[in-house]
């Protein structure tokens, strides 16, 4: 969230891409957590301490929700429910996600197009010991505690932050830049990695991939703004 800021400072005419591999149908409404992410950080409503939902949301229907027996293991803000009220409506009445994604864009006052990757429901689902897990039931209600025997597909390629790590080891690939490297080697063309990789740039090389090296860590708006004017400078 913090590059695709940046990058929607520096960009007239952004477009936003979205995973929708994490959506998930919870308590009678769909729920897309990365359009959502997109739409509320680009809204400047994100709660950023949670790095998802709305600032300052309160949670009176889940307080309720749990007085009356149902899961909240999900923890959906009431102000983050009526996205989702709003969205299933939509999508009810016969609206595509596309659709329903960019009613939503322009009621939150957004510039930049969000698109989702699909209008199809996909899931991302986990094989484990525990048996057959959506993502989210995997991260958020089990807190990835049960091992992964298969993942499918590897989503997100950066160990800064995020399960990429666990996904990584769990088919058994270097939790490193190389690894991710060698991981997608067939189609990717060009990698940006930490100066203090530098050590492993060589050896990235040697798979036919281009290698940048600069400050990838994002602890301000300066450093989201100045990482995607790097990506732009070096993408052409």
């Amino acid at each position: 969230m913090k590059l695709l800021r940046g990058l929607a400072a520096a960009v007239k005419d952004l477009v936003v891409i979205s995973n929708v591999a994490d959506n998930i149908w919870l308590h009678g409404v769909y729920v897309c957590p990365d359009l959502d992410t997109a739409i509320y950080g680009l809204a400047n409503i994100l709660n950023r301490v949670n790095g998802w939902g709305i600032e300052q949301d309160t949670y009176s229907f889940l307080n309720q929700l749990a007085i009356l027996g149902g899961a909240t293991w999900f923890r959906l803000g009431d102000k983050d429910l009526a996205t989702h009220v709003i969205r299933t409506k939509l999508l009810n009445e016969g609206k595509d996600l596309t659709e329903v994604t960019e009613f939503l864009r322009r009621k939150f006052k957004i510039k930049p197009r969000i698109l989702p990757i699909s209008n199809d429901h996909i899931e991302t689902r986990l094989k484990t010991d525990c048996g057959d897990l959506h993502i989210q039931e995997f991260w958020v209600r089990e807190k990835g505690r049960p091992k992964v025997i298969a993942v499918s597909p590897f989503i997100g390629n950066k160990i800064i932050s995020g399960p990429a790590e666990k996904y990584m080891k769990s088919v058994k690939l270097d939790a490193s830049s190389l690894g991710v490297a060698m991981y997608y080697e067939k189609f990717l063309g060009k990698f940006v990695i930490s100066k203090q990789d530098h050590r492993l740039a060589e050896e990235i090389s040697n798979h036919n991939v281009a290698v940048f090296e600069t400050d990838i860590v994002m602890n301000n708006r300066s450093d989201e703004n100045s990482l995607a004017k790097y990506i732009l400078a070096n993408s052409r």
